[in-house]
């Protein structure tokens, strides 16, 4: 569909009668930038606010509107700028909360996994069957809780930052993993090693 000719009766609107522009703005381009929006928010609500906020300052604007380009391209950047402006502050304002909340519990989990550790350590030559078993169900629950929390927090932060931050963040949190790991093994390593001359003298 061309989009010059639709634009032709809403500029020419535009020097008679502001109003009816307008409505014929938001009557013509209110589902595509509906979509846009909701691509990059994800959820409806947050996609109908930065519609509503898209309109508010198209038409602040609108006397300002060049023609040089067609007038969906003009509200298409302005409907961008408000989902992203929207994604910002959403960000700001949720996504430490959830992120916290979810290393705390991820942190409990951890500590509950080293005292089960220790334990069964300290304890195994002692330890009768039923036990042992009782002992591994405690391990793989643990295993349970925390794959549980990590769809959780994925269910919410998918809400939260867009889908390219989400990837971002774990492929961050990845990275920091194998740093550590790499950071350990060296450590055992040099003891290893440290260890090997003390054995030689």
């Amino acid at each position: 569909m061309n989009e010059l000719k639709p634009d032709r009766d809403i500029h020419e609107l535009l020097e008679t009668n502001i109003d009816q522009c307008f409505r014929l703005i938001v009557e013509r381009y209110s589902t595509r930038l509906y979509w846009h929006i909701r691509r990059l928010v994800i959820l409806h609500e947050d996609a109908d606010d930065a519609l509503q906020n898209t309109f508010i300052n198209a038409w602040r604007n609108i006397t300002n509107f060049r023609k040089e380009s067609s007038l969906y391209t003009w509200l298409y950047a302005i409907a961008t700028n408000e989902a992203l402006t929207l994604i910002n502050k959403r960000a700001e304002k949720f996504f430490w909360p959830v992120y916290n909340e979810s290393q705390d519990m991820k942190n409990k989990i951890q500590l509950e996994r080293q005292e089960l550790n220790r334990d069964f350590n300290q304890n195994e030559l002692n330890m009768n069957d039923r036990e042992m078993t009782e002992a591994g169900d405690r391990f793989i629950g643990l295993e349970v809780r925390e794959a549980e929390l990590a769809l959780e927090f994925h269910n919410k932060i998918k809400t939260i930052l867009a889908p390219v931050k989400v990837l971002r963040l774990y492929q961050a949190e990845n990275q920091y993993r194998l740093q550590l790991l790499k950071e350990l093994q060296e450590r055992r390593e040099g003891r290893n090693n440290q260890n090997i001359r003390y054995q030689k003298f």
